[in-house]
């Protein structure tokens, strides 16, 4: 039983150490709020329209996939902006003012 749970810890570190080296920070969807403003991951959008039905002035659909349309700062509704955030079941949209 030793014996397996010290090939079991030594796996887990050569196969951290091996991602840690194949996968690059820009691979990974919490890189996109390095840019302030609002973006959709396009690789984990799975096309639900939940974000254009709840916020139609701010997003469409473009082919089976969401897209942000142009906006004014100022005008957005940033409650209605966070329930739509929230409401997207692959968390897909995110938000940065930075």
């Amino acid at each position: 039983m030793a014996i397996r749970w010290a090939l079991t810890v030594l796996a887990i570190i050569i196969f951290s150490w091996i991602s840690a080296k194949i996968i690059r920070d820009e691979d990974l969807p919490g890189e996109m709020l390095a840019k302030p403003g609002l973006h959709i991951n396009k690789d984990a959008c799975m096309g639900c329209t939940l974000c254009a039905k709840n916020y139609p002035t701010l997003f469409i659909m473009q082919g089976k996939k969401a897209v942000v349309k142009a906006y004014d700062k100022q005008a957005l509704d940033y409650e209605k902006l966070q329930s739509v955030i929230k409401a997207c079941p692959v968390h897909a949209i995110e938000y940065s003012e930075q």
